[in-house]
C-alpha cells in the first residue's frame, strides 16, 4: 500500500511493483482489482495511486480499471538520484471498473 494514497478512514493507496520477467501478465491488474475491490463495498470513497509517468504499463492498468489522472507533478519525486515527474490518479468508488468482490 501506498501512504500517499489517501488519509484517515475514507481514502486508500496502492502500488504494484512487478519483476520484470513477470510484465504483461496480468500480475499488476489482478493486484489493483485484489487491492482495490473489497473496498468499494466496505464505504471506501476514494483511491490513489502515484506512478511515474514513463511507467506506461501501470499507468494503462490504473486506466482500465478507473482511475482518473487528476495531476502531474514537474520532478517532484527522487528516484536514484534523478527528480522524475509523476502522475497522481484517484478513483472514486462509483467509478470502478473492476469485479464485485462476493461477501
Amino acid at each position: 500500500m501506498n501512504p500517499k494514497g489517501g488519509s484517515g478512514r475514507h481514502g486508500g493507496g496502492t502500488g504494484c511493483p512487478t519483476p520484470p520477467a513477470h510484465h504483461h501478465q496480468g500480475y499488476a491488474t489482478e493486484a489493483v482489482h485484489a487491492a482495490v475491490g473489497p473496498f468499494t463495498t466496505r464505504g471506501l470513497h476514494r483511491f490513489g495511486a502515484y506512478y511515474d509517468t514513463r511507467n506506461t504499463a501501470s499507468i494503462r492498468v490504473l486506466e482500465r480499471t478507473g482511475f482518473r489522472l487528476e495531476r502531474h507533478g514537474i520532478e517532484d519525486t527522487l528516484i536514484r538520484g534523478e527528480w522524475t515527474d509523476t502522475y497522481s490518479f484517484g478513483l472514486l468508488a462509483r467509478h470502478w471498473k473492476g469485479p464485485s468482490p462476493t461477501n
